[in-house]
């Protein structure tokens, strides 16, 4: 049995887990929405380990209907069990008994001190947007469909356009009027070290946006993208995402884009 009482001197593992995030509500332990990422991953430990109790860390908070490719997470353990046990059985709880699209992708042993979240020196988000009338299969529940806006879509210029309103988050801001009504951090000045927006070269109605920065406030990043595809839209002033630095007022701003287009993709360290 490899409970908490073992004799077996304590590990720090460090795993890498990658989700659909339509399986969870969001990441962390919730009191009343379940499952969460985190809930599942402790309790398929300790049916692995007969009984032990663990308190995983995760990188970052997620919304409900998020996904990842590498969500890490660190937990101390006492267990003897191999990296490549834990490994193959893990995953075959998650596949099998839970029937989640929770993976296990990589798991190792880390220094005692290191700390999934506090320890991050960036992350990496993708939101990515449809623009056609029909989504592809593979993208369907990944992206936010933007139906009966194809003619402004469109436009020669219009990725242009998006790029330019999108850069206007790119550095050091107040991104209150960007936040969630129950964010509870305490800093709300953010750094953008890079945000940029793609097209598929095959498929050009998948838009792709990419952001970079350490930490973010709750909802940031789906509000920052529906605050800027409203501006793109014309449904809000060309000067919004300015006056939003200054005045700081979340009804200001624009539409919260949904949880299924997002997507952790990395987090350095």
């Amino acid at each position: 049995m490899h409970s908490s009482s073992s004799k077996h001197p304590s590990r720090n593992l460090k795993v890498v887990l990658s989700f659909n995030g339509k399986d969870f509500h969001g990441t962390q332990t919730q009191k009343h929405s379940s499952p969460t990422v985190l809930d599942t991953f402790k309790k398929a430990w300790e049916i692995l380990t007969s009984g032990e109790i663990i308190e995983p860390c995760g990188c970052s908070r997620l919304d409900a209907g998020v996904h990842a490719l590498g969500y890490i997470v660190n937990f101390k353990t006492q267990t003897s069990l191999e990296l490549e046990r834990i490994f193959a059985s893990l995953n075959g709880i998650f596949r099998s008994l839970f029937k989640v699209t929770l993976i296990i992708y990589r798991i190792e042993e880390t220094h005692e001190g290191f700390h999934a979240r506090y320890d991050a020196l960036y992350k990496y988000y993708r939101y990515e947007i449809w623009t056609g009338s029909h989504v592809l299969h593979h993208l369907l529940g990944r992206v936010w469909e933007q139906r009966g806006y194809q003619e402004i879509w469109n436009q020669p210029d219009s990725l242009e356009k998006l790029r330019n309103i999108l850069h206007k988050y790119q550095g050091d801001h107040n991104f209150s009027a960007f936040r969630a009504k129950d964010c509870n951090a305490f800093n709300p000045f953010k750094t953008i070290d890079q945000i940029f927006l793609t097209e598929d070269p095959e498929y050009p109605e998948h838009k792709i946006i990419h952001i970079y920065g350490k930490s973010f406030l709750k909802q940031m990043i789906r509000n920052m993208v529906g605050t800027a595809v409203d501006v793109f839209l014309g449904k809000l002033p060309e000067d919004t995402l300015e006056q939003a630095f200054i005045h700081g007022d979340r009804t200001k701003t624009g539409t919260c884009a949904p949880g299924k287009g997002l997507t952790l993709v990395k987090v350095g360290y």
